[in-house]
């Protein structure tokens, strides 16, 4: 007879609201607003949500936001230069 698929495998770690919220740095409401509107995929237990690590890491992939580097004035560079070179 054959399983769910489940046996022997260990549940993936689940977060509350709050434990993505502290890990995040965000209010927990923001949190729910995400789930809430679709970006964030949770799963709701006895009234409230829980969210799979896999699914908080890639909402946090999708999220991330890459920088270009910003260049430095010239006259920014030279004081630079002068105030470490001056020791």
């Amino acid at each position: 007879m054959s399983g769910s698929g489940t046996r022997g495998k260990a549940p993936e770690p689940m977060l509350s609201v709050e434990q993505a919220a502290e890990l995040a740095g965000f209010a927990p409401v923001t949190i729910q607003k995400h789930i809430r509107a679709g970006h964030l995929v949770a799963i709701r237990l006895a009234h409230q949500y829980r969210i799979r690590l896999s699914d908080w890491e890639s909402f946090l992939d999708t999220h991330r936001v890459v920088g270009r580097p910003v260049p430095v004035p010239v006259k920014m560079k030279a004081a630079a230069g002068r105030a470490s070179g001056s020791a």
